[in-house]
């Protein structure tokens, strides 16, 4: 009898885990919605593709000869 008790509170403990996981992640999620860390995502990108422009054209010339 007392097996068959264990894996009852087991499954009472991972329920309670698991729903406190989930509110956790609910509450990331809304902090990062009214921290508007959603907002304009392609914007990023773009800006990555910015970057690479820019840093090569200020690269000195002979970067690649040690000589």
């Amino acid at each position: 009898m007392a097996a068959i008790n264990l894996g009852i509170s087991t499954v009472v403990a991972l329920f309670f885990i698991s729903a406190l996981a989930g509110v956790a992640a609910w509450f990331i999620f809304v902090w990062a919605i009214k921290d508007r860390q959603f907002d304009n995502v392609e914007d990023v990108a773009h800006r990555i593709h910015d970057l690479d422009d820019a840093s090569a054209t200020t690269l000195p010339a002979d970067q690649g000869s040690k000589g």
